[in-house]
């Protein structure tokens, strides 16, 4: 068979030396920021929109703020593997509770309840991304960038709550 003839990786393990850049990569921060700019879009359809495509667009909120949440927290448990001794007890714990958020922001019966889990789970991501970067479970360009990303997305998400909560 094919595979027989593939390199096998080595079984004792091996070490790898990261180089790190605090600034981050142009590619990173573009496809950072392309992951949170349809939340800011919506926020702006969700207010100066009206009828069916303001509900389309605070729909559309959830649902990409969900997934990309989901998504995050499968890049931190991606990272987890990379953790120098592995992922410890505490990381699996805030990637359970960032997926927990998303799934529950998507089955949620109530848009506002939705809105809610939504800006729990960006808000750890901002308040835990600095902490997160010095014990090197995350790339230390997740210290400076994270924050901000998730700040705006928490505007966006209270934007749209707002617009919810203020029917006229």
């Amino acid at each position: 068979m094919f595979w027989e003839h593939m390199p096998s990786a080595p079984r004792s393990g091996r070490v790898l030396e990261v180089r790190e850049s605090a600034e981050g990569h142009l590619l990173d921060r573009v496809l950072g920021w392309s992951a949170i700019a349809p939340l800011i879009g919506c926020a702006v359809a969700a207010w100066v929109t009206y009828g069916s495509i303001r509900a389309v667009a605070m729909s559309l909120a959830i649902i990409w703020a969900g997934a990309i949440l989901v998504f995050l927290a499968g890049v931190r448990r991606g990272l987890g593997f990379r953790t120098p001794g592995g992922a410890s007890s505490g990381q699996i714990v805030f990637i359970l509770w960032t997926f927990v958020l998303a799934f529950g922001s998507m089955i949620a019966l109530r848009p506002l309840t939705s809105l809610f889990l939504l800006i729990l789970g960006y808000a750890g991501m901002a308040v835990s991304a600095r902490a997160a970067a010095v014990r090197a479970e995350v790339p230390l360009f997740f210290s400076g960038f994270r924050p901000v990303q998730m700040s705006v997305a928490v505007l966006s998400l209270c934007a749209v709550a707002a617009r919810l909560m203020w029917r006229f």
